[in-house]
């Protein structure tokens, strides 16, 4: 709790709170999802924490980099070790399966497969989220996916299909949930007007 603190003290920049928030109440909040975390979850053996990697991802894109939040190598429900990628994420309630979004972590598989990493440890391999709800009551919650090989077929394509078009410089505005705390909402309104980019930039 005091590192969560002593973080939230040396913010460089203002923090927006919503209506209903505070300092205090979300101090309270996140001392109580840590502390629920730190009860709840109980990894196995840690092999890394925050792991880097980068990876060529297929070709004419850019190299894929990223950091895995947990790899840790645990006993599945049959009591066989396995190499666990864990992804940690918070969530104002209770997470769905139908609401899971495996590219995350199909990314992470990718990533660890090209760089190597699969192959010093004699273990099938597991991906899962790992979530602290900002719900009344905490609670932490463990949620396994298991991509296919077509997930990852179609991910690749997607991101070849996206960075066409950012190499184009097609953009439109994708209107969500997000749209309140973007840091793009000038430009969608502009849009599409938008102004020239700075080629010196």
């Amino acid at each position: 709790m005091l590192a969560f603190r002593q973080a939230w003290l040396v913010q460089p920049t203002p923090i927006k709170f919503g209506k209903k928030e505070d300092e205090d109440s979300l101090l309270m909040q996140g001392a109580r999802m840590i502390d629920v975390f730190v009860d709840q979850f109980k990894p196995g053996e840690v092999v890394a924490v925050e792991e880097p990697f980068t990876c060529h991802l297929a070709d004419g894109l850019p190299p894929l980099v990223g950091h895995i939040d947990l790899i840790s190598i645990e006993k599945g429900k049959d009591g066989k070790e396995r190499l666990v990628l864990t992804d940690f994420k918070t969530s104002a309630r209770r997470p769905s399966v139908d609401s899971l979004d495996n590219e995350q972590l199909c990314l992470y598989s990718i990533g660890a497969l090209r760089t190597g990493m699969l192959a010093q440890f004699p273990h099938d391999l597991a991906l899962r989220y790992i979530y602290a709800t900002k719900t009344k009551t905490p609670e932490v919650i463990e949620m396994e996916v298991e991509p296919s090989h077509q997930d990852g077929i179609q991910l690749i394509e997607k991101a070849r299909q996206c960075w066409r078009g950012m190499s184009q410089q097609i953009c439109y505005p994708n209107h969500g949930w997000q749209c309140s705390g973007c840091g793009y909402q000038k430009l969608c309104k502009q849009w599409p007007n938008l102004p020239k980019p700075d080629k010196e930039a």
